[in-house]
């Protein structure tokens, strides 16, 4: 029985976003998480969209069709673990989309919360609803980490106050 997984595959350095083109034309099922941010120079402004995991792309697939994925040029190798290809949970994932599509987003407004730096918070409204974090204060704003253990990978988030509760 093939069960299609999600796996982490290494590409070579700042070729994220060809080997997750050259991926998806052959037919799999990737997910490359990227925010879009703004660089200004001193004679002009540009959107850029920038991936958020160096040298990491995800793809849905079965094991026995990951074989196939060292032949694209700019992959380098898939994350393993214990000489088994790790896989990535489907929450983890969500997770990331979640992150990759409203990392940019933040919003104002007062609230009497108060948090302890490190308390295990959980995310009650808003896009980032039914994640759980921890709490990091900074300026006044409230960011949740959401961590991703088989990647090692960790990432914040500007959440409101009030769209958070103590665990």
């Amino acid at each position: 029985m093939n069960v299609n997984n999600w796996y982490v595959i290494l590409t070579s350095v700042r070729a994220e976003f060809k080997a997750f083109e050259r991926l998806e034309r052959l037919g799999f099922k990737v997910f490359l998480p990227t925010t879009i941010t703004v660089r200004v120079w001193s004679d002009r402004k540009k959107k850029l969209i920038l991936h958020q995991i160096p040298s990491m792309v995800f793809i849905q697939c079965s094991c026995s069709e990951l074989k196939n994925v060292y032949n694209v040029y700019r992959v380098r190798n898939v994350l393993s673990f214990f000489w088994e290809p790790a896989q990535v949970q489907d929450w983890e994932i969500e997770n990331l989309r979640i992150v990759a599509k409203e990392l940019n987003g933040s919003f104002k407004k007062e609230c009497n919360c108060s948090f302890q730096i490190g308390e295990a918070v959980k995310v009650i409204r808003g896009p980032f609803k039914v994640l759980f974090g921890v709490s990091v204060q900074v300026e006044g704003k409230h960011r949740v980490v959401i961590k991703i253990d088989l990647i090692r990978a960790a990432f914040t988030a500007i959440v409101p106050k009030y769209f958070v509760v103590k665990v």
